[in-house]
C-alpha cells in the first residue's frame, strides 16, 4: 500500500510540475512585448521615423545587436565619399522625441548629400574602444563599405567600458577574413601596444572556445529547436536583461547611487582604451581613411559622474594625442543650449539630448570639419 502512495503523491508532483510551466509560458507570451519593449528602452532605441524620401535606414538600428544586418544599407563607397559616425548611445538616443526629430548622422547626411558625401552611423550604447576598432576592420575591408572619413565622438566614461558586445563578437566570428585581419593587426602592434592587442588575442582564444562548444554541444541543438516551441526558452535573453535590470536598479537603491555618483576610471581598463583609440588611429591612417576625433557634448545644467581632474586630464591627452598624430580634433562639450537637453530618472539629463540637439550637433560637426568631408 505503501509504494502506490509514493507512486500517486510522484505523479500528483509531476502533474503540478507541468502545470506551472504552462501557466508560465503562457505569462511568458503575455509578457513578451513588454520584455522586448524594456530591451530596447535599456538601450535607449527609440522607435525610426523614417525621413522623407528615404525609406532606408542610416545609421545601425540595431545598436550593435545585429549590425551585420545593417551593413548591406551603408552606401556604396565607391559611387561617393562615404563617412562613418560611430560613437556611444548619444549618436541615437533622443529626449522627449518628435515625429520630424532625426539622429546626428541623419542630419550630417541630409547637410552632406548635395555636396557628394554620405553618412552612415555606426554606435552602439557603452560602446568601448575595442569594438570602434573592430568596426574600423570589417568597413575598411571591402572596398564597397571603405569610409574615406571615420567620425569618432569621444566620451569619457566609456574607458571603463572593455570586450566586445555578442553582437560584434557575432560580426567577427562569421567572417574569417575579419578574424584574419584582427589576428594580423595584434600581432603587428604587440610591442606598440600590449595591453590592447593582448586583450585582441584574448577576444580571438574567446570565440574559439565558444565555437568549439557550441560545435560540440547537444545542448545548444536542442535549446534552439525548443526555443522555437517554448516561449520561456526562446525568451531567456530578454528575461536575462530584465533580471539584471532589475539587480542594477536594486544595487543603485541599496548603495544610494545615483546617475551624477562619482565614478573614478579603472587605470588598467582606462589604458587599454588608451592604446586601442591610439592603435585605432594608427590603423585608419594605415588605410587611408581619416579619423577625426571629438569631444561630446555635455549638459552644462546636470552635474555628471565625472572626477574633474580625471576629466580634465583626458581631455589634454585626447587632444595632444591627435595633435601629435596630425589627427582632426575638436571638444564640442559646450555646443548645446540648456534648452536642447532632457531629463533622466527625475532630473537633467547628461549626455542625451532633444531632436534639436541632434541637429546642432550634425551642423558643428559639418562645420568644424568641412574640409574632411566634403571630397574636392
Amino acid at each position: 500500500m505503501r509504494i502506490p502512495n509514493i507512486l500517486q503523491a510522484k505523479k500528483a508532483q509531476v502533474i503540478q510540475f507541468f502545470l506551472w510551466i504552462i501557466v508560465f509560458n503562457s505569462a511568458i507570451c503575455v509578457w513578451k512585448n513588454d520584455l522586448e519593449r524594456n530591451r530596447q528602452q535599456n538601450l535607449l532605441q527609440r522607435q525610426r521615423v523614417a525621413s522623407s524620401g528615404d525609406a532606408m535606414p542610416r545609421y545601425d538600428l540595431s545598436t550593435g545587436e545585429d549590425t551585420a544586418n545593417y551593413l548591406r544599407f551603408v552606401p556604396d563607397a565607391l559611387r561617393q565619399r562615404l563617412i562613418i559616425l560611430s560613437g556611444m548611445s548619444q549618436m541615437y538616443a533622443i529626449n522627449d522625441q518628435k515625429d520630424e526629430d532625426q539622429t546626428i548622422s541623419e542630419w550630417m547626411d541630409d547637410l552632406l548629400k548635395a555636396s557628394g558625401s554620405r553618412v552612415f552611423g555606426l554606435a552602439a550604447p557603452n560602446i568601448c574602444n575595442e569594438e570602434v576598432l573592430m568596426l574600423l576592420l570589417a568597413m575598411t575591408k571591402n572596398a564597397s563599405t571603405k569610409p574615406a572619413v571615420f567620425i569618432y565622438g569621444l566620451c569619457f566614461d566609456k574607458f571603463r567600458n572593455v570586450d566586445l558586445r555578442p553582437g560584434y563578437k557575432a560580426l567577427l566570428r562569421s567572417d574569417p577574413d575579419l578574424i584574419i585581419k584582427w589576428e594580423s593587426l595584434a600581432n603587428e602592434y604587440r610591442d606598440k601596444y600590449p595591453k590592447a592587442t593582448d586583450k585582441m588575442l584574448s577576444t580571438l582564444k574567446s570565440l574559439n572556445e565558444e565555437k568549439k562548444k557550441a560545435n560540440n554541444s547537444v545542448e545548444t541543438d536542442i535549446r534552439r529547436y525548443l526555443s522555437k516551441l517554448v516561449p520561456i526558452i526562446g525568451a531567456r535573453g530578454d528575461l536575462n536583461a530584465w533580471f539584471q535590470v532589475q539587480l542594477y536598479l536594486l544595487r543603485n537603491k541599496l548603495f544610494k547611487i545615483k546617475p551624477t555618483s562619482k565614478r573614478p576610471q579603472i587605470p588598467s581598463r582606462y589604458q587599454m582604451n588608451k592604446e586601442f583609440l591610439a592603435l585605432f588611429l594608427d590603423e585608419a591612417k594605415e588605410q587611408d581613411v581619416i579619423p577625426i576625433i571629438y569631444i561630446v557634448p555635455l549638459n552644462p545644467q546636470a552635474e555628471n559622474p565625472y572626477i574633474p581632474e580625471e576629466y580634465e586630464s583626458f581631455k589634454t591627452w585626447a587632444k595632444a594625442l591627435c595633435e601629435e598624430q596630425h589627427i582632426p580634433f575638436d571638444n564640442l562639450e559646450s555646443v548645446i543650449p540648456h534648452e536642447d537637453w532632457g531629463e533622466i530618472l527625475g532630473g537633467p539629463d547628461f549626455k542625451h539630448f532633444r531632436g534639436e540637439g541632434h541637429r546642432r550637433t550634425a551642423e558643428e560637426l559639418v562645420r568644424r570639419f568641412r574640409s574632411y568631408l566634403v571630397p574636392n
